[in-house]
């Protein structure tokens, strides 16, 4: 198990979460007409699609896995023999087979037009699942059909749709910036002759992006040479338009590699690249391999056997002969993902009775069914021994769980879904350590039709099991009375929040209402502090605070208290603004009022409270007279 398996915080944890995807449009591709999104995704569910023909050319056709489909919306020719083809097949006219033999296999077969089993054909072509033909049949006694006679007309549901709309998207040249337009038009080259071509695809702002496009004009690869597409293990995405391709009759390859020097196995790509041709090509007869969803906007032909993983989406496609699918694996371009987010906000935890939610989840809808596998590594006596009593093992879980890859278990997502046909769960047994929480972890191999956040088709994860401790909540009294004089320094400790935890957890405390003069704080122990002296005021009508505090765990778990803070009366001196004088009218026969102190007090003296009244002095008239008075103060409350 090694490093995989430890115990880690609770801050770890949370910043182990991370949100990561979304989906690509087809920009700077555009399809004819219709809705740009749903063609895209119509297309990708294709591992063949020859938009104008399908032909299966000479011998030794064989595409005998059933993931993907195939089709066209014109003819498929099927001529010689020994063909094998099994997943969906979709024709949009007619269906023409000669010689023989053939066989399809596992997979529904749409035909809109006629089902033309030829004479040299008669009794070599073999149907194994159910056909519909909504043209006509042109020689009903030359199949052989396993599962009854063709529906003919109308075709029941469960056959995969005819796409008389779906085309092969172009590229829409006023789309690019005027970079990538020079590059395009030729001012980006790319030649190798006999070695290796490392072209960067990683993304220039990752943060931002996990795209990135490149634009050639010209694509020059020779003499068994290797082009290596530079991606990261995140799952970042490369596109590359080619506007030329130029090419050798030798073996040659095009794969993805994560360190710029060596490719990723084929069973590992998981549909992060994408090439647009635009114009038709053809791959040569020798072994070679290639990564990744090819596109071409004219005619592809594929003269010999072919290592791929990926798609072929063309105007057509013609296979030549000696083609052995065991090496051709269908992977969609920029699949959704399993998302690590939604094992992150379903924890597993102890103390629970019965199955618990494994929560598979995929980032976005899927494009087609998707079906992938999954078992848990559990560490052995030896591991738990050298990681400590406190790690899963398997006296921790239920049995009946898969161990390995040998006894995976199988999950299964139909189209247009992210959560599973079935939940899948565990049972989690309580121990009797003491721990904040476990890790198990959980392996996880793609089938088809998805890929996981480290850009393959295999990855583990860690899946959390919470000890029953963490959901204890604290325990702390209903309320607390406290009081604070009004002279009262900042930080002043007016009183402290008591709470304590079965199980010792550190607790935080926030003041969570009847704070919003912002009077007082709360620090990590719990002790409440003045902030705002200036609030405090026994004179003012606020004498009293009733502040709401919440005392929580680590692990979220909280509970409430109610804090009262009496503010308590202080003898205080006044403190007298310095003199003033104040000029009246004579005769004004009016009252002036001074406030002679900065605080409020009650005045005590022969002066109306500092009021005094201007009279007519009949000593000195016509001059300005000036009187003094004293102001006595005195704090009576």
């Amino acid at each position: 198990m090694g490093k995989s398996i430890r115990k880690i915080s609770w801050v770890a944890f949370i910043a182990s979460i991370f949100s990561f995807s979304w989906a690509l449009g087809p920009s700077p591709l555009v399809f004819s007409s219709g809705n740009q999104k749903e063609l895209w995704d119509e297309l990708l569910k294709y591992k063949l699609w020859g938009r104008d023909a399908l032909d299966f050319n000479n011998s030794n056709i064989h595409f005998t896995t059933v993931e993907g489909y195939a089709g066209t919306k014109k003819d498929f020719t099927l001529r010689n023999g020994n063909h094998i083809v099994n997943g969906h097949f979709v024709v949009g006219e007619s269906f023409i087979t000669d010689t023989g033999p053939h066989t399809f296999g596992d997979g529904y077969v749409r035909i809109g037009g006629d089902l033309v089993v030829t004479e040299n054909a008669k009794n070599n072509t073999t149907f194994n699942d159910y056909v519909c033909v909504e043209g006509k049949e042109a020689n009903p006694n030359n199949g052989v059909f396993k599962k009854g006679t063709p529906t003919l007309g109308s075709c029941p549901g469960f056959f995969p749709p005819l796409e008389n709309d779906l085309d092969i998207p172009v590229l829409d040249l006023n789309k690019l910036s005027g970079t990538e337009l020079a590059d395009f038009n030729g001012g980006r080259t790319e030649h190798v002759n006999n070695g290796v071509l490392v072209i960067d695809g990683l993304p220039d702002n990752p943060e931002e992006s996990r795209l990135k496009d490149i634009y050639i004009g010209e694509l020059n690869i020779n003499n068994n040479s290797t082009v290596l597409i530079h991606q990261n293990s995140s799952n970042n995405i490369t596109r590359v338009f080619v506007n030329k391709f130029i090419y050798s009759d030798t073996e040659w390859d095009i794969k993805v590699s994560f360190d710029g020097e060596t490719a990723i196995d084929d069973s590992t790509y998981a549909g992060t690249l994408l090439f647009y041709f635009h114009n038709g090509f053809t791959i040569p007869a020798g072994d070679r391999t290639l990564h990744g969803t090819y596109i071409s906007n004219g005619d592809m032909i594929l003269k010999d056997h072919l290592r791929m993983a990926g798609q072929l989406l063309s105007t057509s496609i013609t296979i030549d002969a000696d083609f052995n699918s065991e090496h051709f694996r269908y992977v969609p371009f920029d699949p959704p993902l399993v998302d690590p987010t939604a094992f992150a906000n379903y924890i597993l935890q102890e103390g629970i009775e019965g199955p618990q939610l494994i929560n598979f989840e995929l980032d976005r809808p899927a494009v087609i069914d998707v079906d992938l596998k999954y078992w848990f590594e559990v560490p052995t006596e030896e591991d738990v021994a050298n990681y400590g009593e406190g790690l899963i093992n398997a006296n921790d879980l239920a049995s009946g769980y898969p161990t390995s890859e040998t006894n995976a278990k199988e999950v299964f997502f139909k189209k247009g879904q992210s959560k599973p046909t079935e939940e899948q769960t565990i049972v989690i047994i309580d121990d009797e350590f003491v721990e904040e929480f476990e890790i198990l972890v959980l392996c996880v191999q793609i089938g088809v039709g998805a890929s996981l956040p480290n850009g393959t088709t295999h990855q583990c994860f860690d899946l959390y099991i919470a000890d029953d401790d963490i959901y204890l909540v604290p325990e702390v009294n209903e309320e607390f009375d406290f009081s604070v004089y009004e002279n009262s320094e900042p930080k002043t400790v007016v009183g402290k929040v008591k709470a304590t935890h079965e199980k010792n957890d550190s607790l935080t405390y926030a003041i969570v209402d009847g704070n919003e003069l912002g009077t007082f704080s709360i620090d990590s122990n719990g002790q409440i502090l003045v902030e705002k002296k200036e609030n405090l005021d026994f004179e003012s009508d606020l004498k009293q605070f009733v502040l709401v505090v919440e005392v929580s765990t680590i692990f979220n778990k909280k509970a409430t208290t109610q804090v009262t803070i009496n503010v308590l009366d202080v003898n205080e001196k006044p403190v007298f603004k310095k003199g003033a004088d104040v000029v009246v009218d004579e005769n004004s026969g009016e009252y002036f009022e001074e406030e002679w102190a900065t605080e409020r007090f009650s005045g005590s003296n022969e002066l109306n409270n500092g009021k005094g009244q201007n009279e007519n002095h009949p000593e000195r008239p016509g001059e300005p007279q000036t009187f003094k008075f004293i102001v006595k103060y005195t704090d009576v409350r």
